[in-house]
């Protein structure tokens, strides 16, 4: 009996300690993430909520759509859901979830880059580390990219991997709570969840900086991965389900990023497969390049970018944002 009290005792001892921490860890995000944890915790709050506001507007993609779309400058029913580093797989779920809670908006613009359809970067290190998503969420994901053998997603040991984050375990949190100790993170987040409420969403590309392009960029081959095709077409059937007009958009790059005709015709081709499968959607490729004055980097478009941008797709959409 004593051994066994002893034994018991000893697990408390590792499990009390392991518990305390899972729990100050999945409680207190917001005082300890960083990079953009802080805009993820506020897309999935303001995403699952009901709000009394109406939007008409939303603006799905990832983070060239952040940066580009100014809610400001489009309309006060518009608001600009998309994450930084997600793909078609993360957009779906965020208009489900908002699709539970609100009135279906009457336009969606998509705008996501070529390369996030052929590979997820930032799945794990955002979207499960945030918990955007639920659990059961990410399985459907997860299972999906298996069968696709989608590894940028269904990464090797990936059921146990998402039970370490669902679980908020010291391997995965640790370094960022240590990391916090002693700083102003929390104060920092907070005004970064201020900012982007002041901003409708928008967070990316907001300030002056400005792209110093030099050397060419050549695209040439236009690849679709099988998990992202499937999932733009689940995003595109839940948009028609809802009666739902959406507005693919190709957003327009610096001047020194060219495509090369095959790649051209890839890329139609494609979106043209999407627009003759879907009713009221359509594919818009701003091909025209901007000058590198509107860009912070090579993908993301400054404030001054983002505003020229966004008054010139309202003059283009009036029926969808107004004319004012």
């Amino acid at each position: 009996m004593k051994k066994i009290l002893k034994l018991i005792l000893k697990c408390l001892c590792v499990l009390l300690p392991l518990l305390g921490f899972c729990l100050y860890a999945g409680t207190g995000m917001l005082g300890y993430a960083d990079d953009e944890a802080p805009y993820y915790l506020w897309n999935k709050d303001f995403g699952k909520q009901a709000h009394a506001e109406t939007y008409d507007v939303l603006i799905l993609g990832d983070s060239a759509a952040n940066a580009a779309y100014m809610p400001e400058k489009l309309s006060s029913g518009t608001v600009n859901l998309s994450l930084g580093g997600t793909t078609p797989v993360v957009n779906y779920y965020i208009l489900s979830d908002w699709l539970k809670k609100n009135p279906a908006p009457k336009e969606l613009f998509l705008s996501v880059q070529d390369f996030h359809l052929s590979r997820a970067d930032c799945y794990w290190g955002r979207t499960v580390y945030t918990h955007r998503l639920t659990a059961l969420q990410n399985l459907e994901i997860l299972w999906k990219a298996e069968q696709y053998q989608e590894r940028s997603v269904a990464q090797r040991g990936w059921l146990l991997d998402l039970i370490r984050y669902e679980l908020y375990l010291p391997d995965v949190y640790s370094t960022a709570i240590l990391n916090s100790i002693g700083s102003d993170r929390p104060e920092i987040n907070q005004e970064a969840q201020d900012s982007i409420v002041l901003h409708k969403g928008r967070y990316i590309g907001v300030g002056d900086q400005t792209y110093q392009d030099s050397q060419e960029i050549v695209f040439d081959s236009f690849q679709v991965g099988e998990l992202f095709d499937v999932y733009t077409r689940m995003l595109l059937d839940l948009c028609e389900e809802n009666g739902i007009r959406v507005h693919i958009v190709k957003l327009p790059l610096p001047p020194n990023e060219v495509f090369t005709p095959e790649y051209k015709e890839e890329l139609q081709e494609y979106y043209q497969s999407l627009t003759d499968s879907f009713e009221n959607v359509e594919f818009v490729w701003y091909s025209e390049p901007y000058p590198a004055t509107c860009f912070a980097d090579q993908t993301h478009m400054n404030g001054f970018g983002a505003a020229r941008f966004s008054s010139f797709l309202k003059s283009e959409f009036p029926e969808c944002f107004g004319s004012d």
